[in-house]
């Protein structure tokens, strides 16, 4: 019932595009700390695609409160099931648009408005949930900000960070267990669209366990493989259209891997 998988735990976070024309004029220009904004280290972002009735978009980002919109895409033609690598841009705060690919940021069908991006962070803007309501239950369209704190772990273990993003209904609340040896329970009461959550863990295999009815039984069982020390990952549930969960795991070196249910 495993998968050899490798990869690293549960969870993120923010879409950024980066509009570098900062307008200072006259006597202000000159009271600029022109170094200090040379020498900041950069921001990390991506974006990861798990709406299942979204097209593809396009992910535009300008500077926060600008009045013009950006009109060149940082990432363009995101898929469903899909995520992007890690762009660097500018620590600064952004507006990030999300539009259907080809259309203009005008257009988007969501916009994080001041996203302040720190220097040597990770983020990721998760797009999930259905642009159409599904059965009345309010599961819409939204983005999700995930930020990863990238200094290493303790001593033998990883770090995960752990969304609930699968919008079906089924879904709503979930338990997570891991069942790779005596069954744990890793997080109870696990509500859709609810904050992320965070946790050292010893590293290992895991093999995961979603409870969507509160029977201690298995609805969906995920192998996860050999999670490794020091390891860094965002685990994040979703749903396909037919409602299938699955796992998307992104790594820290922005490698991506969409895990399937075991099937029993």
């Amino acid at each position: 019932m495993r998968n050899s998988i490798i990869l690293a735990l549960f969870a993120g976070l923010t879409v950024v595009g980066c509009d570098e024309d900062d307008k200072d004029s006259g006597a202000e220009e000159v009271v600029d700390d022109t170094d200090t904004d040379v020498d900041a280290e950069p921001a990390s972002i991506s974006v990861v695609h798990l709406s299942p009735d979204a097209p593809a978009v396009d992910i535009f980002a300008g500077a926060a409160g600008a009045a013009d919109l950006p009109t060149d895409a940082l990432f363009e033609g995101a898929v469903f099931g899909d995520g992007t690598e890690f762009a660097s841009v500018d620590a600064a705060s952004y507006d990030i648009f999300i539009a259907g690919s080809g259309s203009p940021a005008s257009d988007a069908v969501s916009t994080v408005t001041a996203l302040s991006l720190d220097s040597n962070i990770n983020y990721t803007a998760v797009a999930y949930g259905y642009l159409s309501d599904v059965d009345g239950t309010g599961n819409d369209f939204a983005v999700a900000a995930l930020a990863d704190d990238l200094s290493a772990p303790e001593a033998g273990k990883f770090r995960v960070q752990v969304l609930h993003a699968a919008a079906d209904p089924a879904f709503a609340q979930v338990d997570v267990w891991d069942v790779s040896g005596e069954p744990a329970p890793l997080i109870p009461d696990f509500d859709y669209a609810s904050d992320a959550v965070v946790a050292e863990l010893d590293a290992g295999d895991y093999t995961l366990c979603l409870d969507a009815n509160d029977d201690q039984a298995c609805d969906a069982t995920f192998a996860l493989g050999e999670l490794p020390e020091g390891a860094i990952i965002n685990l994040i549930a979703a749903n396909d259209a037919d409602g299938v969960p699955f796992l998307f795991a992104q790594f820290s070196d922005g490698a991506n891997l969409k895990i399937d249910p075991v099937s029993e």
